[in-house]
């Protein structure tokens, strides 16, 4: 059932998803379409038009047309986290959903996650990775445990144990992200890993859905698989509003122990992804 504002008398959705976009245009109807066609149709779809330069937003705003559900705004190309917090300022539903506008989401999402979810502020559920084609690339490992409560959220988030650094594959209650204010920092890389640790130590109880229900695309051009000295940078930034976010549990040596791990671990993945995927010397030079 609907909840109704009794002061505006408006119906509030149960979910709010949100969805930036940028430069989608071959992949953006596929992803609308995974939104509107879910089996649980209590909800309203924010697209957040990131400043495209291509069709991206000619092509929602013609899905859009006779669907009250979705609701499109645009602005100057400010990255994800910013189109995220435009989405969030406007969000009315009891829960959030982040989806981003080239991948997918399983039709009954929404649905299984009304009978999951229960008391806990966020719900997060198994994703794989495919191809253009539909096709897995790489399964992800299942959850070890099926519920987690205070503290562990936040330990287990720090080392990417269950709780994984994307907001995509998680629905949160939107009265948990209000209650503690949490953002999206102004970063144009690694805000997601900001925000999402954030909602992890925030959180009271998480549960896990074992059912792949994300599909996230992996193609050439997207802005999680580039890498540029500009990563570094946020990196280090990132780190820097992290050591003030949590400096209460950072007193803790077993959680500094971890959180210095979870340092390690980051700045050897972009090495590696440095190593790997930098197109010119300059820029090799730059990013170590």
């Amino acid at each position: 059932m609907d909840l109704v504002d009794h002061v505006s008398g408006k119906v509030t959705p149960k979910f709010s998803v949100i969805m930036p976009v940028y430069n989608t245009e071959r992949y953006v109807e596929a992803a609308v379409q995974s939104i509107l066609n879910q089996s649980e149709d209590s909800l309203e779809l924010l697209i957040i038009d990131d400043g495209s330069d291509d069709n991206s937003l000619a092509v929602c705003q013609k899905l859009a047309q006779g669907d009250p559900r979705v609701r499109i705004t645009s602005q100057s190309n400010a990255g994800q986290g910013a189109a995220r917090n435009l989405g969030l300022d406007n969000a009315s539903g009891q829960f959030i959903v982040f989806v981003d506008s080239d991948d997918t989401i399983e039709p009954d999402t929404l649905e299984a996650t009304l009978s999951l979810i229960g008391d806990a502020d966020l719900l997060s559920f198994a994703f794989d990775f495919v191809d253009e084609y539909g096709n897995t690339r790489r399964p992800v490992p299942p959850f070890s445990t099926s519920v987690l409560s205070g503290p562990a959220i936040f330990h287990a988030a720090l080392l990417d144990i269950d709780i994984f650094t994307v907001p995509w594959n998680k629905v949160y209650r939107r009265d948990a992200i209000a209650r503690h204010g949490v953002r999206f920092p102004p970063l144009k890389t690694w805000e997601d890993t900001f925000f999402s640790r954030e909602m992890a130590r925030v959180s009271r109880k998480a549960v896990f859905d074992q059912t792949v229900r994300y599909h996230a695309l992996m193609r050439r051009g997207s802005t999680s698989r580039s890498i540029s000295p500009q990563k570094f940078d946020d990196a280090i930034m990132l780190f820097a509003l992290e050591d003030r976010a949590f400096a209460s549990e950072l007193t803790d040596p077993d959680v500094r122990r971890r959180f210095e791990a979870h340092k390690i671990k980051f700045m050897m993945q972009l090495l590696v992804l440095a190593a790997l995927r930098t197109t010119s010397d300059d820029e090799y030079n730059r990013c170590y």
